[in-house]
C-alpha cells in the first residue's frame, strides 16, 4: 500500500461554544490547532428543542429585510 495514500492524523483541541475543551485526533489543520466551534450539540436547536433564530452575518435580516411587505 502507498505510504501518503492516508491522510495525517494529528491531535487538535475542539474548543465547544460553552468554552469546554476536548483533545481528538482529526486530519484538519496541523499539529496543536484549535478548532473553535460556532454550534454544536449543546447549542444546536435539532439536539436542544428551541426554535430560536440564530443570524449568522446577516442572512436572518437580510431575509427579513427582503420579505417584511408580506403579511403573517
Amino acid at each position: 500500500m502507498k505510504a501518503e495514500g492516508h491522510p495525517d492524523y494529528h491531535f487538535v483541541t475542539v474548543v465547544m461554544t460553552d468554552g469546554t475543551e476536548y483533545q481528538t485526533r482529526s486530519t484538519y489543520g496541523s499539529e496543536g490547532d484549535r478548532l473553535v466551534l460556532d454550534i454544536d450539540s449543546s447549542s444546536h436547536p435539532a439536539w436542544t428543542g428551541s426554535t430560536q433564530s440564530i443570524d449568522r452575518g446577516g442572512r436572518v435580516s437580510r431575509f427579513k429585510d427582503k420579505f417584511k411587505g408580506f403579511g403573517v
